[in-house]
């Protein structure tokens, strides 16, 4: 019997902006855990997208997350940049959640977006 593999579900881009607003990413500099375990999440998720993907530490427990999808030799490329970290939370943490169409939480209209 030959197993095929099987294509995970599709993500649906707004349980994924939520689960992004929900890590913790906001600087060290703020008191915050820094953008590991955001990176961790990312490199997961562009390697299973296809992407070759590197995570270098850039300072002390801070990465960056650098991914490739390769293309056709014939078309252009593209660069995408961006930071991960975020500004600190509010005391008691910051509110994610959906209301009246839009999706509320720290980076929801910033990079995590």
């Amino acid at each position: 019997m030959k197993l095929e593999a099987v294509a995970p579900p599709p993500l649906d881009p707004v349980d994924l902006l939520e689960e992004l607003i929900a890590i913790d990413s906001a600087n060290p500099a703020m008191g915050g855990p820094g953008e590991g375990a955001l990176a961790d999440r990312l490199v997961d998720l562009l390697r299973g997208i296809g992407c070759t993907v590197e995570s270098p530490d850039v300072l002390a427990g801070r990465r960056n997350v650098i991914a490739k999808l390769e293309g056709r030799r014939d078309h252009p490329v593209l660069l995408l940049e961006a930071h991960l970290d975020t500004v600190s939370q509010p005391r008691g943490g910051g509110r994610v959640g959906r209301a009246n169409g839009r999706v509320y939480g720290r980076g929801a209209c910033d990079t995590k977006g």
